[in-house]
């Protein structure tokens, strides 16, 4: 497996890190080309918790797959504006692509997670006290930064990353509203058109593949 590249996500990609705060990277991969093709490998997605760093590595069949799904994290994640290596350059192919691909379905993941954590921490488990007050603001600058990246996009067709200050819990259900209102609004294609995506992961396969047939014949 070789690393293709890596970035920081989580609260340093919007500038909102405190002291406390742990780093989150992303990390695309690749398995051998001929193992896939033999069966040998599946596409897969790792995730390590630490006590100062988070990680989250992934095939990069799996990001693509997840980039045409408009799933909010690996879109963050290709395009997140700390980037730590890229040393092929596939990460500003791939964040091209991205961003010239961008679509409606990015608001359904959205959507849901943000009504989800909302009844979570601040209806089902309004008394639970083992939940302080700098959870709760942690949590609602986490939802509500992620409704206003997704909205944004919905409406001018490109990535911003929002460095907010602290917002209030009512803020949450307003952001709920504009991202219907955006998504309703919105004239982005309801998905992204795969075949720049597909021909980027084809072309990717093939080079690996070269490279290991090339790494042969010079050790033969």
């Amino acid at each position: 497996m070789k690393t293709l590249f890596k970035t920081i996500v989580g609260s340093h990609a919007w500038n909102m890190q405190r002291p406390d705060s742990d780093v989150d990277t992303f990390e695309g991969y690749i398995v051998p080309t001929k193992d896939i093709l033999s069966g040998i490998l599946r596409q897969n997605s790792h995730f390590t918790a630490g006590e100062v760093k988070d990680e989250s590595r992934h095939e990069i069949g799996v990001i693509v797959e997840q980039l045409l799904k408009g799933n909010f994290n690996f879109v963050v994640g290709v395009c997140s504006p700390i980037v730590e290596e890229d040393k092929y350059g596939y990460l500003k192919k791939l964040r091209d692509i991205t961003i010239r691909n961008l679509a409606k379905n990015i608001y359904h993941s959205t959507h849901g997670l943000a009504i989800h954590n909302y009844k979570k921490y601040f209806i089902n488990n309004v008394n639970d006290k083992t939940i302080t007050e700098a959870d709760l603001q942690k949590k609602t600058n986490q939802i509500v930064r992620s409704l206003m990246f997704r909205q944004w996009i919905l409406k001018h067709n490109e990535i911003k990353y929002y460095n907010i200050t602290d917002q209030e819990t009512s803020e949450i259900q307003y952001w709920i509203n504009r991202l219907d209102e955006e998504y309703k609004l919105s004239e982005l294609p309801e998905k992204p058109d795969p075949t720049e995506f597909r021909n980027f992961l084809y072309k990717l396969r093939l080079d690996e593949l070269d490279d290991v047939i090339e790494k042969h014949k010079y050790e033969e």
